[in-house]
């Protein structure tokens, strides 16, 4: 019988066992071990390495120094920084936060502002969670520095916007004394 599905060896979601999400090989079962998003997020972070001269061997195992695993922390970071810097360049923004700053926050999987805890899953339909980390400038005119950056969820970064942290509180409240008074 063939398998449906298959496990990133990266991220560790299962989805479909499709060209879509996997890609072909000839070896094993024929498709790739890693998922196409993984392998895209790893491509990108090492383009953007070998640009900025901070590329080191992508290998990972035991002798080069890492544990053999793909770490997710690391790579959505890495994502964050490759959108985030092409952002702040294309609206000339100062940009000085680094990926490890940001893999840090990530280790702690909450977000900033709400302590929601994030969603690092990918969905096999390419949309993403509300809950996936994003990252937030705390005033919207200022660029990406580590005195106004936070790693938070998505939701929350869509409901402040380019507003700010109280403004976005005071949609919360609203939101939440509508529906109490709806639900009466």
């Amino acid at each position: 019988m063939k398998r449906l599905n298959k496990t990133c060896k990266c991220c560790q979601t299962t989805k479909p066992l499709t060209a879509r999400h996997f890609g072909r090989q000839r070896a094993g079962d024929g498709y790739t071990s890693q998922c196409k998003e993984c392998i895209s997020i790893k491509a990108k972070a090492r383009r953007e390495a070998k640009k900025d001269g901070t590329f080191v061997s992508s290998r990972v195992g035991p002798a080069f120094g890492g544990n053999g695993k793909c770490n997710i922390a690391r790579a959505k970071a890495n994502q964050l920084i490759i959108l985030a810097r092409a952002r702040a360049k294309k609206k000339g923004l100062d940009f000085s936060i680094t990926s490890e700053e940001i893999e840090e926050k990530l280790n702690y999987a909450l977000c900033e502002k709400t302590g929601i805890p994030f969603d690092f899953i990918s969905r096999g339909d390419g949309s993403r969670s509300i809950y996936t980390p994003t990252l937030d400038r705390i005033d919207p005119v200022l660029g990406y520095t580590s005195a106004n950056t936070q790693v938070v969820v998505m939701a929350y970064n869509g409901l402040k916007s380019n507003g700010t942290d109280f403004q976005a509180v005071q949609v919360a409240r609203a939101l939440i004394e509508c529906h109490d008074s709806q639900s009466r």
